[in-house]
């Protein structure tokens, strides 16, 4: 199932409670006090400038139609005078990154918000590990280390010395590679 809030660089108020919360039409008691809590947060935070938004008031006019309505059978047009009540809209946007941020600053991390975790690492098959033994096997080879009776601490050590002379950085530390050396010779 596709996730819409992928889609949005730009959240409004409404949007950003929906993606946080999980909770699209919310209708449990639950469900509305989640809702609630999390837009008053959003609010609060956005007013106190701890979370960035665009905040832009908008004027506005809902119309309503006064007094009896006349109808007679020829003529079926409303002709009441209309008022217009006037009214502030307030519209907040909210951008991605800034609402990813609050949301870590928070100590959450919304499924909808943040993409899915990266996949755990695949372990080495069976294959794999023996073909990086043997290189491990054919480096070591080529710097002189001889298959020894499996401890091989000393060769490790100088070989870091070696890469370090080299500039060349340490791939890890004597002790693992010790251990991998080993292995290494052990596979044939």
């Amino acid at each position: 199932m596709m996730n819409p809030y992928a889609l949005l660089d730009v959240f409004s108020l409404d949007e950003a409670v929906q993606a946080i919360t999980d909770i699209v039409q919310p209708k449990t008691p639950e469900e509305k006090n989640t809702v609630a809590l999390t837009r008053r947060s959003l609010q609060g935070d956005i007013h106190s400038k701890k979370l960035k938004a665009t905040v832009t008031e908008v004027q506005k006019f809902q119309e309503e139609r006064v007094g009896m309505r006349r109808i007679s059978i020829d003529d079926t047009t409303d002709r009441r005078p209309i008022i217009q009540h006037p009214y502030t809209e307030t519209i907040i946007r909210i951008t991605r990154a800034d609402l990813l941020a609050w949301c870590e600053q928070k100590g959450t991390r919304p499924a909808l918000l943040f993409s899915e975790s990266p996949p755990a690492e695949k372990p080495l098959n069976d294959s794999e590990r023996k073909t990086l033994l043997s290189i491990i096997r054919a480096l070591a080879e080529l710097n002189g280390i001889k298959p020894a009776s499996g401890a091989y601490r000393k060769e490790a050590e100088a070989f870091l010395v070696e890469l370090a002379s080299k500039g060349i950085d340490s791939p890890c530390n004597d002790k693992t590679l010790a251990k991998h050396l080993a292995a290494a010779f052990k596979a044939r």
